[in-house]
């Protein structure tokens, strides 16, 4: 069980060993008093006030960038140049920030006191943020006015935040950040009041037309990165979307529930993360931040766009387009006739683009397959898991609790220990076995295993079995299936060998054009529209036709 107190506790325990190590050395180097004056207000603030979890973390991580700042300042000097006192004071503010980050980590803050000082709190915050400002502006006139000193990730990032770059400058500024592993952690040394700011640049920076693509996937990671580690996202992205909470939910996963909204007059999917405590809350927002960004800037046909979100205090909404096809098994219920293998041919061209991009689906099944207005399937919900969950512990309960998501899940996902494996990770073979399992349920209509439990099926995968052949298999398809379901990870294919069988099977390497279905829609409305037009058309003639027939009235003849 973890140690847990008041934060302020928490920070007093902590801050005494910081200053006593930054009092040694540290004072002698240059900003070294201005980031002793950060540890010792914070001291001085939580030795008479309880502070609130939100506050007490907030100011760790004042003191991990006034370390941080004052750290990259010292790198930025030649070796040669280093004196022993600043050698020392770089292995002490090391230290300082093992200890904040080990603290934040932990979770040691996990009480909330039932009162205490806002106003005063706040008041240091402010004080502390401006002290920070503060540092920053000197450090940069330290660099500035020192003309030895070569490019370093913390004049990079300096440069980023204040636009002095153009797009022919950015590629070296971005390779100066991710050069050295000692130095990357600068980017997180950002003034708290201007990370906002930082962010929505890059942002923009990432939107610029004459951006190769090499350096928008570096600048997407500089991005990745900075909105994870201070659980901010681009103001772009903000969508206030109108939606009914208080009633039903119209679908409702194992990690999230989803409503129908409008946005700027337009149907969109809003899917709300379930969350069941507060406890781990600064985690969930982190990774839902660095997940969201990603996908942002995912485009492809098979692909489900996302069009913004919606933040609260403990909300996380996703904005999506509104697929009116629903998912893959609504669709191919509701048109027994549409080519099914060429419609799974989307699902692997989609799983292809997202492992080009290194990003593993973790949670493919017929359900998060959603097919848009002209039939084409879209992937949605990747990387919805490893917002929920822990991905250190993967094992956990979490990730299959909710009925249905196990049975697409490879064995060594489901025990790690019988497949030799450390711990359960999704990966790009899980995922292949996984659009294995989705082939069969879209073929057969029926979910994998359909005839038991999760345990037993669970039970089942584990000792090496696998779904029964049903008589709508053609036997290539059958034998490729087989394959995607190996038990060990490195005998199954390639999702482009995926592919290449589906391709085969729907008897076309080009899906069918999308007119067809429109065109089919579009008669089957007719009809319904125009059926009782066609009944009083039709009718009087017939009528009078019998009438003639059979009626004294009117003479045959």
């Amino acid at each position: 069980m973890r140690a847990t107190g008041h934060a302020s506790e928490v920070l007093a325990s902590l801050l005494n060993s910081c200053i006593t190590i930054l009092n040694v050395n540290v004072l002698e180097v240059p900003l070294g008093k201005e980031v002793f004056g950060i540890a010792s207000s914070v001291l001085a603030l939580v030795r008479d006030t309880l502070i609130d979890d939100e506050h007490a973390v907030r100011m760790l991580e004042y003191c991990f960038n006034a370390c941080e700042v004052l750290k990259g300042v010292l790198q930025g000097k030649k070796p040669g140049d280093l004196n022993k006192s600043e050698k020392v004071a770089i292995e002490n503010l090391e230290r300082v920030m093992r200890g904040v980050e080990h603290t934040l980590r932990s979770g040691a803050v996990s009480m909330t006191p039932t009162s205490y000082n806002k106003e005063k709190v706040e008041s240091y915050m402010r004080s502390m943020r401006q002290i920070l400002s503060t540092l920053h502006e000197s450090r940069l006139s330290l660099v500035k006015d020192n003309s030895t000193v070569e490019p370093t990730a913390t004049t990079a990032c300096s440069d980023l935040r204040r636009r002095r770059f153009t797009v022919q400058e950015l590629p070296s500024m971005i390779d100066t950040i991710f050069s050295s592993n000692k130095e990357s952690g600068s980017i997180f040394c950002l003034p708290v009041s201007r990370t906002q700011t930082f962010i929505d640049e890059l942002d923009e920076a990432l939107h610029a037309p004459d951006l190769l693509s090499g350096i928008q996937k570096k600048c997407l990671k500089l991005l990745y990165r900075t909105c994870g580690h201070h659980a901010l996202l681009p103001s772009t992205l903000e969508a206030p979307v109108c939606f009914d909470r208080a009633s039903n939910a119209l679908y409702r996963g194992g990690y999230a529930d989803v409503w129908k909204g409008k946005f700027c007059a337009q149907d969109v999917a809003v899917k709300v993360i379930r969350t069941y405590s507060n406890d781990d809350l600064l985690k969930i927002t982190k990774r839902f931040c660095k997940e969201v960004v990603m996908w942002r800037f995912l485009q492809h046909p098979n692909i489900l766009p996302l069009i913004g979100t919606s933040m609260s205090e403990n909300r996380f909404a996703m904005v999506s387009e509104w697929m009116p096809n629903g998912n893959i098994n609504q669709f191919t219920k509701a048109h027994p006739e549409v080519n099914r293998p060429t419609l799974l041919a989307g699902v692997a061209k989609g799983l292809i683009y997202l492992h080009g991009n290194g990003i593993v689906h973790g949670d493919l099944k017929g359900a998060n397959i959603l097919i848009d207005e002209i039939g084409q399937a879209r992937l949605a919900d990747f990387g919805l898991i490893t917002i929920v969950s822990d991905p250190t512990n993967a094992t956990s309960s979490s990730s299959y609790a909710h009925g249905g998501t196990i049975r697409w899940m490879s064995p060594e996902l489901i025990d790690p220990d019988h497949s030799e494996f450390e711990r359960s990770r999704p990966t790009k073979s899980s995922d292949c076995y996984a659009l294995g399992m989705v082939i069969y349920e879209t073929i057969s209509g029926n979910l994998p295993f359909h005839e038991y439990t999760d345990l037993i099926v669970s039970l089942k995968v584990v000792r090496g079995e696998r779904p029964r052949r049903e008589a709508n298999f053609e036997e290539s398809l059958w034998k490729m299936l087989k394959l995607c379901w190996a038990s060990k990870p490195n005998d199954r294919p390639s999702v482009d060998d995926v592919l290449r069988g589906l391709e085969t099977v729907s008897g076309s390497r080009e899906p069918p054009a999308r007119e067809g279905l429109l065109l089919r829609q579009a008669i089957a409305t007719f009809a319904r529209q125009r059926m009782f037009l066609l009944f009083i058309l039709i009718l009087p003639p017939i009528a009078v036709y019998y009438l003639t027939l059979y009626s004294p009235i009117y003479p045959r003849g």
